[in-house]
Order: structure tokens, then C-alpha cells, then sequence
């Protein structure tokens, strides 16, 4: 049985049939045993003459356009192409007919695109080879099923890892130098004991950090990364400064180790949910594995940048001494940059009090829902702004109300509530500027106050009403005089009517919002909220 292959007829522009010829071989056989039949019983009749010239016709009609085929189609260099591409762990096959067998050879998308054939020359292996090597690259840190803000991620990390590589490197040099490695004098027992001692307190900074604001990671993840990474280069810059002060030294370095202990808890708790966002599929455990693979390349890189740098300059040792403190504004500059560009990429789904405000925001004023992508950018703007809620003319906060600043007016609203409604909105008085350090409610704020049988809907509601509130107030004398009047207890019943009013917009627009929320792909299930936004209240029956 002979077990190669042939192409069926009608091969020109599609896969047909690949068939075994075996069928061939068995009527050729037919063939030469009907010669020896005609030598011994005179001739075949005329029917099986014509039987047998349409059967070779048919045949050499195939070769023919098998020939033609090769011929008029983009040639290879070792077979013919065929339609078919496999897919498999990223990588792209395509099946290769070279006239005996059919193989799989890497797929040339860019060449079949422009309908070119392969560049044998010695630019194009070259290109082909750096596109090989960037695809093996790309399976080995680059998990398969992500969103394409990913390689943006990526791209900022190894920058991020880059830097803080070389930072450590040269912080660890200047301990060093403190402690008295390298110099005349040694004191190994004292400097493990310092060195015992400052691990020792650092974790238990760290065992302080998170056992007190472990519950606000979730809630505002991207500005914990961000605060907690600034802290850690301030901790940096504490630990270049100890040779300096030499006497000081577990001081400097005590309060460094609290620094990072608890910026490497918050990286590591938020690390996941971050992960979490890129996943298009069930995928975590290998963005993780391939996160890991990527710090550890970006940490060897840095670290062998900084070795080099440290040989360079080693035959000059007032500089070796002072460059780490000359380049640690730099390079913490550069780093702290890298991680905001980092953070930016990161699109989160999940909805917590201001991603939920910015997309009502946006719904109330143009009817549509942002994408992921704007929502961060408008966030990330916020990272940065250490008076939020300043830039709005009539800010938002989620929580409970302080006894300090409860009047009359505001329990009563409370007490008053319907059932059905599970908040209350009322104004409250904060800073009027951020460099004046006096209360006034010329310049207040809305306060939502949740029942503790508040649901998500209840809270999208009370954000609803919110937004809808601060469209009705156009200017800022209208907002001083509202604050004016309900710190008088709202004699006119202004503030009264602007609730009803917005509450009644509010329930005309909840159902098409919630409903456009969930169609661009935010999670509702949970709206995430810190301690202090939990605080609720709930009103006894007798």
C-alpha cells in the first residue's frame, strides 16, 4: 500500500481533499493484470477500453492543475502553502505541502498580508529572526489571555523594577558604609546586632500597617500602590543618608525597614486584584508566573547596571562614597514616575466611590457610561491631587456624619425617612480652602449617609441623586447662600425642595443607568468602600 498523498481535483483556491493513492495504485494493478488477460483471451471489449481512457484523462487532468497551482501561487521555499493556520499556546503554524508529505511551518502573517513571499535575503532572516525572538520572549513574560493595556503595564514595571533595582543596590552600599564594612574600623557584632534589630522592628511596622488599613486596599487600591510606593522611596533615602550620620544608624535605618516593610505588604495585597484586572479569561496563576518572571529579569538588570557602575568608580572612593546620595533624587523621581505610568494602565472593573461618581457624573451630563480605559484616566488624575474634592463645586463624601457638625435640620431628615429609602443626603461644612484652616458652610459639601440595609442599588441611587443635585446648583453664590441658609435650619425649605426634586430625577434615571452600567461590563455585585464609608445608621422602632 503506498501511503503519500494527492490532491484531489479542483485543488485551485482551497483545501479540497487530501486522499491516499492507494486508490491509484490498485487500478493501475487493474491495469497490467487486464494486459496479461488480453495477451491470453485475445482483447478487451470496447467499454472497458473507454473505462480505462477516462480513468487516465482524470488523472492527468489533476496533475496538470497541481502543476499550474504550484506555479501561479506565492512560491516557498520548501513546498506549498497551504490555506490552513494552527494556533497553538501563541504561537501561529501553517500547513506546507511539499509534493510528498504535508508539515507545519511557522506562519508568516506580515509576508501573506501584503502577498509577498518570504524575504530569503540577509535583512529579511534577520528580521525574521528578531520577530523570533521577540515571539519567544513574548511566551515566556507575556501571558496569552490579557487585555492590551497589558504590554503598557509591562512596559512601565520593568522600568519600575529597573530603577529600584539599582536604588537598593546603592542604599545597601551606603548601610554598608555606616555600619563600617570597608572601612578601618570594624564592628561585625555590632552591625548584625543593628541589622537584627531594624528587620525586627520593620515587620512589626508591618504587622501594625495591615492589621489597621488592610480594609481600605480594596476600596482604593491604586492610591494605596501609589502612597505606599512613595513611602518606599522616602525609606530609600533614609537608608542613603546613614553614612552620614553613622551614630544614628539604627534610628535611620529602623524607621527605613518600617517604611518598606510596610509598602512591600501593601504591593503584595494589591498585587492580585491588579492581576485580576488583565485576566480575559480564568487565568491569574499565569499572569502571576509571568509577573514574577519579569521582576526577576528587570531586578538582574538593574542590579548588573549598578554592579558595573560600582567597578567604574571604584578607584575613586569620595565619589563611590557620595553618588549614591547625588543619584537617589533621580533616580526616585524617574522611579515614582514609572509606577504613576504603571498604575494608569491598570483599568480596574470593580466600582468603589469615586469610579462610581465619575460614571454617573458622566451619565447625567452626556447619557452614555465611560469606558474602563477613561475612568482610569480621570482617577489617576486624583492620585497626585492631595486636596481631592476641591476642583468640584459641591464635593461628595460617603459616611457617617460627625456629632460635632449634626443639626437639627439633619436629624430630622434622618428620622423622617421613608422605608424605601435606605441614605440620606445632607450637607456638611469642611475646609473652605485647603490653605485655611477654618470651618464654613459657604463652600459645603453633600453627605450620603447609608442605612445599615443598604444595598448596591441603594447606593448607586444616593450617588444618582447626588450628581443630580450638583447640576441643579450652577454657580458658587448659589451654593454659599444654600450653605447659609440650612446652617440657619432651611427657614424657606430650599434644601427640602432640591431633595425632592433630585430624588424624583433620580428614580426616573435609575433603572436605564443601572442597566447601562452592567451592559459596559462594571461589576455591581459589591461596591467597594472604606471603614470609614461603611459607617451606617439604623433607626430603632420604639
Amino acid at each position: 500500500m503506498v501511503t503519500t498523498s494527492s490532491l484531489a481535483p479542483g485543488w485551485p483556491g482551497s483545501l479540497v481533499s487530501v486522499r491516499s493513492s492507494q486508490c491509484l495504485y490498485g487500478s493501475s494493478r487493474h491495469l497490467r493484470l487486464g494486459h496479461k488477460r488480453q495477451k491470453s483471451s485475445a482483447a478487451l471489449t470496447d467499454n472497458k477500453r473507454c473505462q480505462c481512457r477516462c480513468f487516465v484523462e482524470e488523472v492527468s487532468h489533476a496533475w496538470k492543475q497541481w502543476r499550474g497551482w504550484r506555479k501561479s501561487s506565492r512560491p516557498y521555499k520548501d513546498g506549498k502553502k497551504l490555506p490552513v493556520v494552527i494556533f497553538e499556546g501563541g504561537r501561529q503554524w501553517q500547513y506546507v505541502f511539499d509534493g510528498e508529505q504535508i508539515r507545519a511551518v511557522e506562519f508568516d502573517g506580515v509576508s501573506l498580508q501584503n502577498g509577498e513571499a518570504r524575504n530569503e535575503s540577509v535583512s529579511g532572516q534577520v528580521a525574521g529572526s528578531v520577530l523570533k525572538l521577540r515571539q519567544t520572549l513574548q511566551r515566556i513574560f507575556v501571558p496569552d489571555q490579557v487585555w492590551p493595556h497589558y504590554l503598557v503595564y509591562l512596559k512601565w514595571k520593568l522600568v519600575h523594577r529597573f530603577l529600584s533595582s539599582v536604588l537598593h543596590f546603592q542604599c545597601t552600599q551606603a548601610m554598608l558604609w555606616a555600619v563600617g564594612v570597608g572601612a578601618k574600623r570594624r564592628l561585625p557584632a555590632a552591625a548584625a546586632l543593628n541589622w537584627v534589630m531594624k528587620d525586627g522592628v520593620g515587620r512589626l511596622g508591618k504587622l501594625l500597617f495591615t492589621a489597621n488599613f488592610g480594609r481600605t486596599f480594596d476600596s482604593d487600591l491604586k492610591r494605596v500602590r501609589f502612597w505606599t510606593s512613595v513611602l518606599f522611596s522616602s525609606s530609600v533615602g533614609l537608608e542613603i543618608l546613614t553614612p552620614l550620620f553613622p551614630q544614628h544608624f539604627l534610628l535611620l535605618a529602623t524607621l527605613a525597614n518600617i517604611a518598606k516593610s510596610i509598602a512591600y505588604a501593601a504591593y503584595l495585597a494589591t498585587s492580585s486584584a491588579i492581576h485580576r484586572s488583565f485576566a480575559l479569561g480564568d487565568n491569574l496563576a499565569d499572569i502571576s508566573a509571568k509577573g514574577m518572571a519579569q521582576t526577576v529579569v528587570a531586578d538582574n538588570l538593574g542590579l548588573a547596571a549598578a554592579v558595573c557602575l560600582s567597578q567604574f568608580i571604584h578607584n575613586f572612593p569620595k565619589i563611590e562614597k557620595f553618588l549614591p546620595l547625588a543619584m537617589y533624587p533621580v533616580l526616585a523621581s524617574a522611579e515614582l514616575f514609572a509606577i504613576y505610568q504603571q498604575l494608569q494602565a491598570v483599568h480596574l472593573q470593580t466600582l468603589n466611590k469615586e469610579r462610581l461618581e465619575i460614571i454617573i457624573n458622566i451619565w447625567v451630563k452626556d447619557r452614555r457610561i465611560p469606558s474602563f480605559e477613561e475612568v482610569s484616566k480621570i482617577e489617576n488624575v486624583a492620585l497626585l491631587d492631595l486636596f481631592r474634592g476641591f476642583k468640584n463645586q459641591l464635593s461628595l463624601r460617603i459616611g457617617a456624619v460627625s456629632l460635632r457638625y449634626l443639626t437639627p435640620e439633619g436629624l430630622m431628615n434622618i428620622v423622617n425617612l421613608r422605608e424605601t429609602q435606605k441614605y440620606t443626603l445632607c450637607l456638611e461644612p469642611h475646609f473652605s480652602s485647603p490653605f485655611r484652616g477654618h470651618l464654613s458652610l459657604l463652600q459645603p459639601r453633600l453627605l450620603l449617609w447609608l442605612n445599615e440595609k443598604a444595598t448596591t442599588e441603594d447606593i448607586i441611587m444616593g450617588v444618582l441623586q447626588a450628581c443630580h443635585i450638583r447640576t441643579t446648583i450652577t454657580s458658587k453664590a448659589s451654593l454659599e447662600q444654600l450653605g447659609i441658609q440650612y446652617e440657619k435650619g432651611d427657614v424657606n425649605g430650599r434644601w427640602r425642595n432640591l431633595l425632592l426634586e433630585s430624588r424624583t430625577h433620580a428614580e426616573v434615571d435609575f433603572k436605564p443607568l443601572l442597566d447601562a452600567i452592567k451592559d459596559g461590563g462594571w461589576i455591581t455585585r459589591r461596591i467597594l468602600l472604606s471603614p470609614k464609608e461603611q459607617c451606617s445608621f439604623s433607626i430603632l422602632n420604639n
